[in-house]
């Protein structure tokens, strides 16, 4: 995927707009590659993002740090009851044919 820098968050929390071109679909993970110690929240919008995630991760098309990092995120939410238990469960699905180690080890 692409890269974008959207600057520093200042902030303990912070809404970004991200205008879609055309209206096309697509999956945009924040945090790419996990360069920050930070936990992204998708659950304002987890019922338009989910499904893109998931089948970017069944694809393989997300990166190897971001499925993993998606994964360690929402654990970590969901064990902070920060989110809800079933949206880690509903995200887990999309593993199925996962077949690298770091995610695994997230697993």
């Amino acid at each position: 995927g692409e890269l974008l820098n959207l600057g520093i968050m200042d902030t303990r929390r912070s809404k970004v707009v991200v205008p879609v071109a055309g209206g096309k679909k697509t999956w945009i993970k924040f945090n790419g590659q996990q360069h920050v110690p930070i936990r992204v929240n998708y659950e304002p919008v987890a019922e338009q993002v989910f499904p893109l995630f998931k089948q970017a991760i069944l694809n393989q098309e997300m990166e190897v740090t971001d499925r993993s990092g998606l994964l360690l995120d929402y654990y970590a939410l969901t064990k902070s009851g920060t989110v809800d238990p079933g949206s880690l469960l509903g995200l887990l699905s999309a593993y199925e044919n996962e077949d690298t180690m770091p995610v695994y080890s997230a697993l």
